[in-house]
């Protein structure tokens, strides 16, 4: 069954409850600023919380992985200076 709404101005299409990933993207980019920079700032924090709580699970950690994700850290941070 399909259901069409209105809320917040804007008109989203539900099929079993899922929202598309471009509605949910326009709904954001349809949020004042500093709310986009709170809920940006959340989820990072929250992403490095879930990565360190990781520790407890893993105490010895291969060190061929050890290389893998150093590398890939490494990655990041360049892409994230362009």
């Amino acid at each position: 069954m399909h259901k069409f709404y209105k809320q917040n101005s804007s008109l989203f299409y539900y099929e079993r409850g899922i929202v598309s990933i471009v509605d949910a993207l326009m709904e954001f980019s349809s949020l004042h600023p500093v709310v986009q920079a709170l809920i940006g700032t959340t989820f990072g924090w929250f992403m490095t919380a879930i990565g360190a709580l990781t520790v407890i699970f893993f105490k010895k950690v291969d060190k061929k992985l050890l290389d893998v994700m150093l590398g890939f850290g490494a990655g990041v941070m360049i892409a994230a200076s362009f």
